[in-house]
């Protein structure tokens, strides 16, 4: 019985369901494919677009606990200040490549695109 309980434990933490993402990596990782989409677009509005379309596709599951962190985080300083903590060298890694989006901030297509990601970056 304790084999059959230890492989069903064993089982159970490689099961993906069994798994919630932390939404404030979650968060990180999208901001970071972001970045990396809009390096890779050069400048293109319509390709990063599309790679946009995908990375919300990506995320369209933890959306709502991302929002939702975003929210708390606004009024909750100490958990933004243990956020940035975390997360501070990453975003600043990522934040010249993000910054590309800006090229392509008043196309139509790209916002269409990044409507579902409104307000998480």
């Amino acid at each position: 019985m304790k084999i059959q309980s230890a492989a069903l434990c064993i089982a159970l933490a490689f099961a993906p369901a069994c798994h919630k993402a932390d939404p404030a990596e979650k968060s990180v990782q999208m901001m970071e494919d972001l970045g990396d989409a809009a390096d890779k677009a050069n400048g293109d509005c319509a390709k990063l677009a599309d790679l946009v379309k995908s990375i919300a596709a990506k995320y369209q599951g933890d959306l709502a606990a991302m929002k939702a962190l975003d929210e708390k985080t606004k009024t909750d300083k100490d958990a933004q200040k243990a956020l940035e903590e975390k997360y501070s060298g990453r975003l600043e890694k990522a934040m010249p490549k993000l910054m590309k989006l800006l090229k392509c901030a008043d196309d139509a297509t790209f916002k269409a695109a990044a409507a579902p990601l409104d307000g998480l970056y």
